[in-house]
């Protein structure tokens, strides 16, 4: 067996999305992301989306980051409230979050029906 190493911007992203998807499969997801803090925002630079359902239909491709692009603010998101934090961020329903803390989440995520992340 042989390591190479990643030279091109191309191999890299090959590579992360290999791990995204394989961290979904083995925590038994339909979804999973990876992200670089770029100042108060977090760019996702990998994603992963199972098909769902019998009919082996996609996640919308607004299922998260509809309205951002791929870039999470660090402030009212729970993937910038574990950055910032350093630690696992479990919200178990999204529907009752209020006040500013959980602005976007808030926002975002009951736009596309999703409770809990």
């Amino acid at each position: 067996m042989s390591i190479r190493y990643l030279d091109t911007e191309e191999d890299v992203s090959i590579a992360l999305q290999a791990i995204v998807s394989t961290a979904a499969k083995l925590c038994d997801t339909y979804f999973a992301s990876a992200g670089l803090v770029d100042g108060d925002h977090i760019n996702i630079i990998a994603r992963y989306a199972a098909p769902r359902g019998a009919t082996g239909e996609a996640l919308p491709s607004n299922f998260v980051f509809g309205s951002t692009g791929g870039h999470l603010p660090l402030q009212g998101s729970v993937g910038g409230r574990a950055v910032l934090e350093g630690r696992t961020v479990h919200v178990e329903d999204i529907t009752i979050l209020t006040g500013d803390e959980w602005s976007f989440v808030r926002d975002e995520h009951r736009r596309v029906g999703q409770r809990t992340m």
